[in-house]
């Protein structure tokens, strides 16, 4: 009839103004006229069928529709039928290459939690769920670890749902599937923004002790970025807690080598060297809490190891844009605190402060020139040039003994060939041993 054709051009029609108009009209006839049980199941069907048809505007039309009529319909209606609306909404959450299909499929199925919330369908889909987290089917787990970070955001939300899911899903172990290690840490972070006990409720904590630099230093970026989030979640919670991880000098090391790793690499999601750099000042004001309540000699050796590993990043790293990274948490971090802390620790940044200044200039290098303009004048106006002044001088020895150096080097190569050989030999020695140490210290991290 009419009304069905009407539905059909509603989802069909390529014109989007028209597809729009018809698709009001057609979800206005579901919702306000009466009809038999047969014909609405039909209809129904129709639209959830076409949320797995080819065209990306047919599965967005569809989605759109259906969020209207879990919306408006009667929950008695929508409960008998909610198992028939979430599965293909479900697997579009994961399987559609459409974004926008994907960030539709997940409203409407936040709509559909939040009319659910307090049905005793909630149960059944629960169930659904966990079984696919907990079954072997990698594809089904990515879904179901999906759906549960939307669980998360919703008001079906319960502590005793995060326990189970989060129990199950590092049973998984993170080392695999890529982008079942992305969804699994979604619905982590998901569960621990709403309930912090997680952290302590559940194994997460081991993770985090045994796995956590790996992780942040994975080969996928999204592993690294929504790792990291939940790092930074941590480090909130545990400002206050006298036995937090971040007390372990070793481990706290490991973790700022990591973090520090991510202000290098190319290729990644930006938001990924923001979180990078909001962990490691978090950490650095944890260790300078530490020192100041307790006078810790550990947490001293950590903070003042992280400022020169930054320091290291900003100076001697091949890209400008890592250098510049690094130099924005070193500003960032003399900014943040006071006289004490600079006096401590600035004379460590000075040479890389230095030598951002004495590069030459192009477009490049403009941004990291500022900053290092910023940071000397910061730290000129707390500690006085006197430090700057001895590095001068000092630089200027260190060039004087260089050039003597090579000169000698160069009449020696002319008169004594044997100790010129002796000398390349024992180069050659020294790369091959530190090459081994350093292949050694990785497979140990």
């Amino acid at each position: 009839d009419v009304v069905d054709e009407v539905i059909r051009v509603g989802i069909h029609t390529q014109d989007e103004q028209f597809r729009n108009l018809c698709s009001r009209v057609a979800l206005a006839f579901m919702v306000n006229y009466p009809m038999t049980e047969g014909a609405l199941n039909k209809r129904l069907d129709f639209y959830l069928n076409n949320v797995n048809f080819d065209s990306s505007h047919v599965r967005l039309a569809s989605l759109m529709v259906l969020d209207g009529i879990i919306e408006k319909f009667p929950i008695g209606a929508l409960e008998q039928r909610a198992e028939h609306f979430f599965l293909p909404m479900a697997m579009r959450i994961v399987d559609d290459d459409d974004s926008i299909v994907r960030d539709r499929a997940r409203k409407t199925l936040r709509n559909l939690f939040a009319r659910l919330k307090t049905t005793r369908k909630v149960q059944r889909i629960a169930q659904i769920v966990k079984s696919w987290i907990e079954g072997e089917d990698e594809s089904l787990r990515v879904t179901g670890a999906h759906v549960v970070a939307i669980f998360a955001r919703s008001d079906m939300f319960r502590a005793s749902h995060a326990k189970a899911y989060i129990d199950v899903m590092l049973k998984w172990g993170f080392h695999c599937n890529a982008n079942l290690t992305v969804a699994g840490f979604v619905a982590i972070e998901e569960f621990a923004l709403r309930d912090p006990t997680v952290f302590e409720q559940t194994s997460l904590r081991y993770l985090l002790l045994t796995k956590g630099p790996q992780l942040l230093v994975h080969e996928n970026p999204w592993v690294q970025l929504t790792f990291s989030r939940i790092c930074g979640l941590l480090l909130a919670l545990e400002r206050t807690n006298e036995n937090s991880i971040w007390t372990m000098e070793g481990l706290t090391q490991r973790y700022c080598w990591a973090l520090c790793k991510q202000l290098t690499f190319i290729d990644v999601p930006e938001e990924t060297f923001h979180q990078a750099a909001k962990n490691l000042l978090a950490i650095a004001s944890l260790l300078r809490e530490q020192i100041r309540a307790s006078n810790s000699e550990s947490s001293e050796v950590t903070l003042r190891w992280l400022v020169t590993r930054l320091a290291t990043v900003s100076r001697h790293t091949s890209q400008v844009h890592s250098r510049q990274r690094g130099l924005e948490v070193l500003a960032a971090l003399f900014g943040r605190f006071d006289r004490d802390f600079i006096s401590r620790y600035g004379e460590h940044v000075i040479p890389c402060v230095f030598d951002v200044l004495g590069r030459p200039t192009d477009a490049q290098q403009d941004g990291l020139r500022g900053i290092a303009e910023a940071m000397q004048d910061h730290l000129v106006e707390h500690l006085g040039s006197t430090y700057f002044a001895k590095y001068q001088d000092h630089r200027a020895n260190v060039r004087e003994i260089q050039l003597q150096r090579k000169r000698r080097r160069a009449v020696e190569k002319l008169t004594d060939s044997e100790a010129t050989r002796l000398r390349k030999e024992r180069r050659v020695t020294r790369k091959r041993e530190k090459r081994k140490t350093e292949s050694a210290n990785r497979r140990r991290q």
